[in-house]
């Protein structure tokens, strides 16, 4: 089962703010202090908040949460079952959260982080815009959100496949620029999930296959990962890549 926790720092007031600092981890505390940008800071609360918000139900072994419902989608190529939680932070009851000591980090051989006292419970976070996304499951997982900008013509040429490119350009406009978003998304969620991040050449990793179609599945050295789209969003390109077994 893999759940995904979806929340915008929009739904964060004042008060929310400084109460959702207090349950944070005293690590997590110092780096959203030294973020210079408010939005930054929220970012980093709300970040901070969903990864409590989601051990704290774990340890439970509470599948609704306290703060939405989960909504189901059973996988059937894969036999996966996604479970997607829409957080509004400021009705979210830090009663029960886990104590600073439970959310220390420590890093993997790529620096991927994890829980020191939970290392079989993975998880990952991304947020973009005003979005935070949190994955968590049993297998190793990687998740991305992006917000839809223009094409990075650069970025395009250098860390794309030649599959990548043409699945891009093959579109105009908005589109182009969705579809350059989409690719990315695909790409940083395996990077993040299979930990190797920019130690990979890019350019030789497509998420786009030669039919011209997006892959559901990538095989590589470090194993067997199966793509996803966790949630439709306005605005925003979101993917969930996941280890298989």
């Amino acid at each position: 089962m893999i759940k995904v926790y979806l929340a915008d720092i929009g739904t964060m007031d004042g008060d929310t703010r400084d109460r959702l600092f207090a349950v944070l981890s005293t690590e997590r505390k110092e780096r959203v202090l030294r973020y210079k940008r408010e939005k930054d800071r929220l970012l980093g609360i709300g970040a901070g908040a969903l990864v409590s918000m989601a051990l704290s139900e774990e340890l439970q072994k509470d599948p609704g949460g306290s703060a939405a419902t989960f909504k189901r989608d059973s996988r059937q190529e894969t036999g996966a079952e996604v479970l997607l939680c829409e957080v509004g932070f400021a009705s979210l009851d830090t009663e029960g959260f886990p104590s600073p000591a439970e959310l220390e980090t420590g890093k993997g051989a790529h620096g991927k982080p994890y829980l020191k006292k939970y290392p079989a419970w993975h998880f990952n976070l991304s947020h973009s815009g005003t979005k935070v996304m949190l994955a968590c499951s049993a297998s190793e997982l990687g998740v991305d959100i992006e917000k839809t900008g223009p094409v990075r013509e650069r970025v395009l040429g250098k860390a794309f496949a030649p599959a990548e490119q043409r699945y891009v350009n093959a579109a105009e406009g908005a589109e182009r620029d969705s579809r350059f978003t989409e690719v990315w998304a695909r790409k940083e969620s395996f990077l993040k999930a299979c930990g190797t991040g920019i130690e990979r050449e890019l350019g030789t990793l497509s998420v786009i296959g030669e039919d011209g179609k997006p892959v559901r599945s990538i095989v590589t050295e470090e194993g067997s990962y199966d793509l996803y789209c966790p949630a439709e969003i306005d605005g925003y390109e979101c993917f969930l890549c996941v280890k298989r077994g």
